[in-house]
């Protein structure tokens, strides 16, 4: 091998040749200086370099790390996306929308944006009460309870209550409005119309509310809660009801004909049959109040003047508008575009003509199926109502049931992949300037000439420190993944401190995985006991395999993160093969001197790592199932946080990508201890005698109920039974898996019956 020669006449003499020693068996000599040129990675680890040194500067990257995972959690948990200084959506912008988020678990059948943009409000049917969230990340931010079934929500022009429409009874009322702060007290409720209430609106100065019944509307004193006026009979389908712009008019929806009343009189003044009868409707006015369009549930709209004069109609989605409920419509801020919720997903239509620019179905299929409507699918986004924000920069709708009800789309201008860039950066700079060229084991030679079996880290007592710092590193990478995977995949991002408390449970579980990985590599390398090496000697070899692989998954997820931060849409695959390939070359570059530091075969050292790998991913898995077993048994209440977003762990450790490569497994090991009423861990929900299943006296109930009341559905069982909606979608879930409970879809209704009873038709 042929030695790097530096001429001192290229250095002006600056380093004299001391003497010439021989450093090729071709007879070539190069000088041998003092004080010699050094590459970047052997300027700062030398041998003279302290073991407190190389913890030092360890340390401080470590610091960086954290630093740079705390500036992408604020961004992604306050806002994800980039949309306060989003600029409002134009007509071609539309082909660059995404869904940016979904959030299930909440109301389904109505929505509303605070004046400001800042909140959603959203309620609906199968979940009580009304939910309002963060606009920007999703998060849950309040919860206003209601009696009974919420029919529509809407925020007072001036940002400061919340008014509800809601059914004490089923179906047909009585309906009831109810009136709360922004900070979730009642300030008061009434009984407004005696049969079901379909829809209500603010006036434009927020002292008056009109409120829709079938054939009947009413206006109602804000302060108060008296009735101003009652119209009644009136032409009114009863499910919506629209305060003109100006506040002179009101137009209650009327199977897409105009009917249009004096706001201070209630004295009717446009009556117009445009169409015939489009079965049940929801209506919306422009801004600028010139014009009301009206959509239903097949996917159908119009469009007419406030003089009643019809613009368009079109149908979208069938070939007749002749269907029994009405689904939601809005204007965009400027009244150019028309949204209409619709089972394909949220339509956008030119306003002026009536024409489909896009239909945006909602991905279902990322999310866990419902248990209550089954498994949707791709394009079966079943879309019920749909709002445009009061700046344009994004729209919400709600779908049916949960999975998820809430959505949001808009154009991403996230920031987040920059700063998990930066993260990756950081390791890719940080290891070599903190460690050197130790970052590479590989084998030199001793001043004999023969191989040299230690390293300097293996020698001089770095090693263990050196696989805690690739632990932590490693637990940090995980956090920072699961951040940008929530940001860009469609999902709610939680508060910071559920962060925080997902990044302690994956520490926990990852220390335990890891120190079982340990002990496999000690018995697997050296199953002798004479042989056999100290914990903390093994540590370091592992520590030094660590390393270079750390470095190498770093690269791989730099470049598949830069590709999302630019804007492009990568292929699931990407970061998986550049991981492979990576990790591949690391291996077969540190296998010989990490094979020399153990002073076994690399043969022998690879099977040691394999070992280990399974060791420490086996040993997750199995914390997981025990914690969730656990939980299950004792029937612990979860926190808040872990109530309303469960909690994701992640296994990224060093060796596990090494793992992959060798053996395909499936290396990311994901625990979503999900102790909400709503879910818990379906897929690793622990098998129950049938006697531990009905020790609950809550799913006594329900049993005794269908045995009395075969063939009921949800709602009805929710009314007549002492237990919460959250709650009775747990038992029911559980009776079902463990067999007691079957369920049958009937139309719009799943029905459900004890399983020593087959339904028949």
């Amino acid at each position: 091998m042929i030695g790097l020669l530096y001429k001192p006449s290229g250095f002006h003499g600056m380093f004299a040749p001391r003497r010439i020693v021989p450093s090729s068996p071709c007879g070539a000599s190069v000088p041998k200086t003092k004080r010699r040129l050094r590459l970047l990675a052997g300027n700062v680890a030398s041998e003279t370099t302290t073991p407190f040194g190389i913890a030092a500067r360890l340390t401080a990257l470590l610091l960086v790390l954290i630093a740079l995972l705390g500036i992408a959690t604020s961004v992604a948990t306050v806002d994800p996306h980039g949309l306060s200084g989003a600029p409002q959506l134009s007509a071609g912008d539309f082909s660059r929308l995404e869904p940016l988020y979904g959030l299930a678990m909440t109301g389904e059948e109505t929505l509303d944006w605070h004046p400001d943009g800042s909140r959603i409000a959203s309620g609906g049917w199968y979940f009580s009460g009304v939910y309002v969230t963060d606009a920007r990340t999703g998060q849950f931010l309040l919860n206003l309870p209601v009696d009974g079934f919420v029919n529509d929500v809407r925020w007072s022009p001036n940002g400061r209550w919340i008014a509800v429409a809601a059914d004490r009874g089923f179906l047909d009322g009585p309906g009831w409005v109810h009136l709360f702060d922004t900070v979730g007290n009642r300030i008061r409720s009434w009984e407004a119309h005696s049969r079901s209430i379909g829809g209500l609106d603010w006036s434009p100065d927020g002292s008056r509310i009109a409120t829709v019944a079938v054939g009947a509307y009413s206006v109602w004193d804000r302060e108060t809660g008296t009735a101003i006026y009652r119209v009644e009979p009136a032409e009114a389908q009863g499910l919506s009801i629209g305060w003109s712009p100006d506040g002179e008019s009101i137009a209650p929806g009327r199977s897409g004909n105009p009917f249009i009343y004096d706001a201070g009189t209630g004295r009717l003044q446009v009556s117009t049959t445009l169409v015939g009868d489009l079965g049940a409707v929801r209506l919306a006015w422009s801004h600028r109040g010139d014009r009301v369009a009206e959509g239903t549930l097949g996917g159908c709209a119009l469009v007419y003047t406030s003089a009643g004069e019809l613009r368009w109609r079109e149908h979208y989605s069938t070939d007749s508008c002749q269907t029994p409920h009405a689904r939601g419509v809005t204007w965009s801020p400027d009244d150019s575009v028309l949204a209409l919720a619709s089972s394909q997903g949220v339509l956008l239509i030119d306003s002026s003509s009536g024409r489909l620019l896009r239909s945006l179905a909602f991905p279902v299929e990322r999310f866990a199926p419902s248990r209550l409507a089954g498994n949707y699918g791709a394009g079966e986004s079943e879309d019920i109502d749909v709002a445009w924000s009061p700046k344009g920069e994004s729209i919400a709708a709600t779908g049916a049931f949960s999975s998820p009800s809430l959505r949001l789309w808009g154009i991403r201008r996230s920031t987040v992949a920059i700063w998990t860039v930066a993260f990756e950066t950081a390791i890719l700079l940080g290891l070599p300037l903190a460690i050197g060229r130790e970052i590479v084991p590989i084998p030199r030679t001793s001043e004999g000439g023969g191989p040299r079996a230690e390293s300097f880290i293996a020698s001089s007592g770095v090693g263990f420190p050196l696989f805690f710092c690739a632990f932590l590193m490693t637990v940090l990478q995980t956090i920072s993944q699961g951040l940008l995977h929530r940001t860009y995949d469609g999902f709610v991002v939680p508060p910071r401190t559920w962060v925080i408390l997902s990044g302690v449970v994956t520490l926990l579980f990852a220390a335990f995985a890891t120190v079982a990985g340990v002990a496999a590599f000690r018995l697997a390398m050296w199953p002798n006991e004479p042989g056999r090496l100290s914990l903390p000697a093994v540590s370091g070899i592992l520590g030094r395999a660590a390393m270079p692989i750390l470095w190498s998954v770093a690269l791989a997820l730099a470049v598949s993160v830069l590709v999302v931060a630019i804007g492009l849409s990568p292929s699931a695959s990407l970061a998986s093969g550049l991981i492979v390939a990576s990790v591949a070359a690391a291996l077969i570059i540190s296998a010989p001197g990490l094979s020399a530091l153990a002073k076994v075969s690399p043969r022998r050292l690879l099977i040691g790592l394999l070992t280990s790998a399974l060791t420490s991913i086996t040993a997750f898995i199995f914390i997981g199932y025990a914690v969730v077993f656990v939980l299950n048994a004792l029937q612990v209440e979860p926190p808040t946080l872990v109530a309303e977003y469960g909690i994701s762990i992640g296994l990224m450790f060093g060796l596990v990508p090494f793992v992959s490569a060798i053996a395909s497994l499936i290396v990311a090991g994901a625990v979503a201890v999900l102790l909400s009423e709503a879910r818990f861990l379906g897929p690793l929900y622990s098998r129950l005698t049938r006697s531990e299943v009905i020790e609950l006296a809550s799913r006594r109930r329900v049993l005794a109920y269908l045995e009395a009341h075969p063939g009921s559905y949800f709602r009805e069982m929710l009314r007549a039974l002492p237990i919460g909606s959250g709650a009775l979608h747990y038992h029911l879930s559980v009776l079902e898996r463990e067999g007691l409970v079957r369920a049958r879809r009937e139309g719009m209704y799943l029905r459900f019956f004890l399983a020593e009873r087959r339904p028949g038709r």
